[in-house]
């Protein structure tokens, strides 16, 4: 049986890609937004060819909606680099005070 879901190719330009810097940010997001097709088995087929993140989708997405996902994921990395950082300085915040 065929799958209901379209593979559609899509590709970020250099400028997009630079701001995902790991694979595994890209996939993530694409489970998320695509989490029906995630959950029936669809294989986004994520390469980095050429200073260019490639992908398949159920669609084919705009320029302009590439360019906000690739902000979206930078803004997620953002806050989930500050969340990392703001746990490290509490950890040596309570480790200073337990030898005082």
């Amino acid at each position: 049986m065929a799958s209901k879901y379209k593979k559609k190719q899509n590709v970020f330009n250099p400028r997009q890609t630079r701001y995902i810097k790991l694979s595994s940010e890209l996939q993530q997001f694409l489970e998320e937004k695509y989490a029906d097709a995630h959950r029936a088995g669809y294989d986004f087929n994520i390469q980095h060819i050429n200073n260019r993140y490639m992908f398949d989708a159920p669609e084919e997405l705009t320029d302009t909606q590439k360019r906000d996902m690739a902000n979206r994921i930078a803004d997620i990395r953002a806050e989930r680099e500050e969340e990392e950082k703001a746990k490290r300085e509490d950890a040596k915040k309570e480790e200073g005070e337990a030898k005082t």
